[in-house]
Parts: C-alpha cells; sequence; structure tokens
C-alpha cells in the first residue's frame, strides 16, 4: 500500500489568534485538511490519466482512497491499495514465475491497444489461428482472381538480440486488377513482404516509477493548504453559534 498523512501543527497556526477563532479551530483544520485531501486525490488522478494508457477509467478514479480528518483526530490519509498501480510508485523489475520461464510483452500496434493479453489476443491464440480468408480488399473492383488472406504469426529467433519473439508478414494481396507492382508480389525471393514483430519474449521486465503519488501530493498540500484552511477558517467563524 502506498499512502500519505497531512497534519499540521496546531501551535503554529493558533499562535496569533483571539479565543472565538480558537475555537473554531479543529473545525477548520478538519475541513481545510480534508478538502486538501480531495485537491490532491483530483490531482493524482490527471496525472495517472496522462501518464498511463488507461482502459478502465473507473478504477483509476478510485484508486486514491481518502481517510476524512475528524476535529478530534487531525489526521487525513490518503491511500493507494491498487497493486498494479503501486509497483509504479518506487520502480520494479518483474520477472516470470515459477510456470513461465518468459514474460510476454506486446510489440506491434495493435497487440499494444488491446491490453491485457489474454483470449484470442495471447501468442498461442494467434499461432493456432493459421491463415484465414478475410476477403476483398476495400475499392477493389469485380471481376478477377483475387486471394486475400491473413498471413500466419510464427515464432522466430531474431538475428540481431537474439530473443525469441512472434512475427508475422504484414498483410498481402495477390489479385488480376491490373499491373502490378513490382516488389510488392507476395512470393518468395525479393518481393517478399517486410516482417513485424508482435510480441518479444523477454526474461524480464523494468517498471519504470511513473506513478509520483508521493511527490505529487505533497506538492498539492504545499500548494493549497492555506488558502483552504484560510477559507475553511472564514466559513466556521461565519457559521458559529
Amino acid at each position: 500500500m502506498a499512502g500519505l498523512e497531512i497534519t499540521v501543527n496546531i501551535p503554529a497556526v493558533v499562535a496569533t489568534f483571539d479565543a472565538v477563532k480558537l475555537k473554531q479551530v479543529p473545525f477548520a483544520l478538519s475541513l481545510a485538511l480534508n478538502t486538501t485531501s480531495q485537491l490532491a486525490r483530483e490531482a493524482q488522478n490527471e496525472h495517472m490519466f496522462r501518464e498511463f494508457n488507461v482502459r478502465r477509467a473507473q478504477r483509476i478514479r478510485t484508486a486514491v482512497r481518502i481517510r476524512p480528518s475528524r476535529k478530534r483526530d487531525l489526521v487525513s490519509r490518503l491511500t493507494i491499495q491498487d497493486a498494479f498501480l503501486i509497483q509504479h510508485e518506487e520502480g520494479d523489475t518483474r520477472k516470470p514465475g515459477d510456470v513461465h520461464s518468459s514474460i510476454v510483452k506486446p510489440v506491434g500496434k495493435d497487440q499494444k491497444r488491446a491490453g491485457v493479453i489474454r483470449g484470442r489476443n495471447t501468442p498461442k491464440a494467434l499461432l493456432e489461428q493459421g491463415s484465414k480468408k478475410i476477403g476483398r480488399p476495400r475499392g477493389a473492383k469485380s471481376g478477377g482472381e483475387t486471394t486475400r488472406r491473413r498471413p500466419t504469426p510464427f515464432v522466430a529467433k531474431s538475428k540481431r538480440t537474439g530473443k525469441l519473439g512472434v512475427y508475422v508478414r504484414q498483410q498481402q494481396t495477390r489479385a488480376v486488377f491490373g499491373p502490378q507492382q513490382p516488389g510488392r508480389t507476395g512470393s518468395a525471393g525479393s518481393g517478399r513482404y517486410p516482417i513485424q514483430l508482435l510480441f518479444s519474449f523477454e526474461k524480464q521486465a523494468r517498471i519504470n516509477a511513473r506513478l509520483k503519488f508521493r511527490s505529487n501530493s505533497e506538492k498539492t498540500v504545499q500548494k493549497v493548504f492555506n488558502r483552504e484552511f484560510g477559507k475553511a477558517l472564514a466559513f466556521a467563524l461565519a457559521t458559529a453559534r
């Protein structure tokens, strides 16, 4: 759990207050602490939406939890309990578990966009799909013979890095629609389509410290607390009985 407590130095705050103001200090401090915590949560949420590729917005909006302050307990606590986010606070190195010997890292554009690697997005599912017909290319005229298939992914080792990965040739079309473009025949030899890396198998993956929960919260407290306390004290005095 990542957490932060916001407390105040009461003697320093009330040193110049008269008896009327002094009576309202606990209520005003509690109100200011809770408002400051809410603003810190909003600032952290904005940071997370900028920094992460968010697919489950509600999970991010509710990640920062607040334990509010009370007049007899002038401490407000902000915490994050989501294990996925906590590992981005200080950074970490992720390694495969006991079952798997490698970590699957999405590299292709569609694979990165898919988010969590599961179901039909896993390397195993892609390898089992094989080559399938996917219809006539968009804008192609009727007539002539058309063969358009989704290329079959395959596993290979990179000559440059020596790492295993799942590759696929970029989508190719062989058709009789007119003059054929040189170098785009779809057959073996110099006309082959380029290979695209979809997944790489890594022995470990570095998790960068991108959450910045503590530093963002501390900046917000330093920026807004005095202002919020002044507003809270004015409200407390105006509504005092």
